[in-house]
């Protein structure tokens, strides 16, 4: 369960790194960093059926993110 931990600390440094200012590019960069390095190594070890439903999770975000044009 430590990859989940991992994933949702992502989120969060994602969403730390969108609420900070746009004057702060280096607390801005530094959050987004942890983030994508904490997602990575998360998505890493995790289970392979749960690294197939996160890709197909992301996939069908990203079709139905088309589909309104």
């Amino acid at each position: 369960m430590y990859w989940l931990i991992l994933l949702m600390f992502a989120l969060a440094m994602g969403g730390l790194g969108l609420w900070l200012q746009p004057t702060d590019d280096v607390h801005t960069l530094a959050a987004f960093s942890a983030g994508l390095f904490s997602a990575l190594w998360g998505f890493a070890i995790a289970p392979s059926t749960a690294q197939l439903l996160l890709t197909l999770l992301a996939l069908g975000c990203w079709q139905f993110s088309f589909r309104r044009v």
